[in-house]
């Protein structure tokens, strides 16, 4: 089925500088939607958490997500009860690397706009590292950098086909990058935390006594842990601190995650049995872009480095001894049969440097997933997966699918932490896994829990199957469809959740 928004216009900018010296790029901004005035009937696309539809906040008349690429996709959408209104920045940002910040903001200034709301991109600041200041973007003297701004109009039911001409311009994009869709594997993963920094008493690294990887090497608990997981219904696996924590715990988790001590190395063969049980094994890459400073490495050999080193920096794609040091880790996870690699604080890399990398590591371990701490951009995000953790930074919990990641990048996964000291919410649980998301559990209990009877079927309105044979597939197209989260096609049935 085509997908036809209600109706739309491209807007194209031509940025010309025509001076010697460089110059500061403008705001680029759609003005005068009249959208509902009274805000508390207003809903708003969030990009930077998961992508979905949430009730704007009623205190403010100023909403973002921040700057792109740390949110998701350079889009705004505002919905009301008669009308969604899609807005979407299209620019290579990859050529021209800088942000943009995307806010939709009211108009209460009084004037002939007052109460309509306004879509903008602007602050554009030079590429860099998530999460720091980076200086304004200037364009080159003599440049001319073009730009479009797409607008979309639909019926808010069909919000998402706002940012078809976004999909469309994305995909053509980085479609080296993303490759072919596939489905989603929902298989639940069960983690598993070695270290803490109370048990150094016990030994150097910090291994939790009762495991015995400190003394009895890898595997007493690699038979124990894979028992457990079968039994429990685990087919994925995830091991936090595998080499343990550094007592110099502000570098904590180490970005030397496959550095051994003698006895764990003498051992580690023990990981072997865990493609042999059909398990898949994961290591959480602690730091994952961040490398020892150079004196407390070999010289001759930068991947080879001191144990807790004192410094640590952020990872130079361009420097071969940074990448040096990421290479022979990965290999090092390669060897022990890893299937699985979480990228702990890979925000630490510039974007446009993370892109070219895990395209790198993509080649290097073609049968690895990779996650990516956090919600990594649209850019990469068909390249790994993205880890949200809802129990960090105030992030809302999980209550929908994530239509967003699911529209642009069909495929990419979403691995959904769930730790608690308490008893697990199964049918929490149950519900993540029906919208999409695959679920990571961990802690003493949670990690404990059997998922043998988890329903692995993703609701039949975010399937892309055509469960009623109308021809018409998923929300919002079909509509036997309530939502996104209905769990039948039918015009009959009822919604399950």
């Amino acid at each position: 089925m085509v997908e036809q928004p209600c109706g739309g216009v491209n807007i194209e900018y031509s940025v010309y500088n025509p001076t010697s010296v460089p110059q500061l790029l403008p705001e680029i901004r759609v003005d005068g939607f009249r959208l509902d005035p009274d805000v508390k009937n207003l809903k708003r696309l969030v990009t930077n958490d998961y992508g979905n539809l949430v009730k704007a906040d009623e205190t403010k008349t100023k909403w973002s997500d921040g700057y792109y690429p740390d949110s998701y996709a350079p889009v705004l959408v505002g919905v009301d009860s008669k009308i969604a209104v899609g807005v979407a920045f299209l620019y290579p940002y990859l050529e021209y690397q800088h942000s943009t910040y995307n806010e939709l903001y009211q108009d209460v200034s009084g004037g002939a706009q007052n109460g309509t709301y306004r879509f903008r991109f602007r602050l554009f600041r030079e590429e860099g590292y998530p999460g720091t200041e980076q200086p304004l973007k200037m364009i080159p003297p003599n440049q001319t950098w073009s730009y479009t701004v797409t607008v979309r109009l639909s019926k808010p039911r069909n919000w998402i086909t706002t940012l078809h001409a976004y999909r469309d311009y994305f995909q053509n994009l980085y479609h080296d990058a993303n490759g072919e869709a596939k489905p989603k594997d929902l298989r639940p993963i069960r983690g598993k935390t070695l270290a803490d920094s109370n048990y150094f008493s016990n030994n150097p690294r910090g291994y939790s006594p009762i495991l015995h990887i400190h003394d009895r090497g890898w595997y007493e608990f690699v038979t124990s842990f894979i028992n457990e997981s079968k039994e429990l219904g685990y087919a994925r696996t995830m091991l936090w601190q595998p080499s343990g924590l550094y007592r110099n715990v502000v570098n904590n988790y180490p970005s030397q995650f496959m550095d051994f001590d003698t006895l764990q190395e003498e051992t580690a063969d023990a990981f072997f049995d865990f493609p042999q049980n059909q398990i898949e094994l994961g290591f959480w890459a602690g730091r994952s872009a961040q490398v020892p400073d150079r004196q407390y490495c070999n010289q001759n050999d930068p991947a080879q480095c001191q144990w807790d080193p004192p410094g640590i920096h952020n990872a130079d794609y361009h420097n071969p001894d940074d990448m040096a040091f990421l290479h022979h880790q990965l290999e090092l996870a390669r060897d022990r049969w890893a299937s699985l690699i979480g990228l702990d604080m890979f925000g630490r890399m510039k974007t446009s440097d993370r892109y070219y990398w895990v395209k790198e590591m993509r080649q290097f371990m073609p049968n690895v997933t990779f996650a990516h701490e956090g919600s990594g951009p649209d850019m990469t995000a068909g390249m790994f997966a993205n880890f949200y953790n809802e129990n960090i930074n105030g992030r809302p919990p999980l209550e929908a699918p994530d239509m967003l990641s699911n529209y642009l990048n069909p495929g990419s996964e979403i691995w959904a932490y769930y730790w608690s000291s308490e008893q697990i919410d199964y049918q929490k649980v149950q519900n993540l896994t029906h919208w999409g998301y695959t679920v990571l559990l961990s802690g003493s209990i949670v990690g404990r829990t059997d998922v043998t009877h988890l329903d692995l079927t993703p609701v039949a309105c975010l399937d892309g199957l055509d469960n009623d044979n109308d021809g018409l597939i998923d929300f919002p197209k079909d509509p036997g469809c309530k939502s996104e989260m209905d769990n039948t096609e039918s015009l009959t049935a009822v919604t399950l959740f």
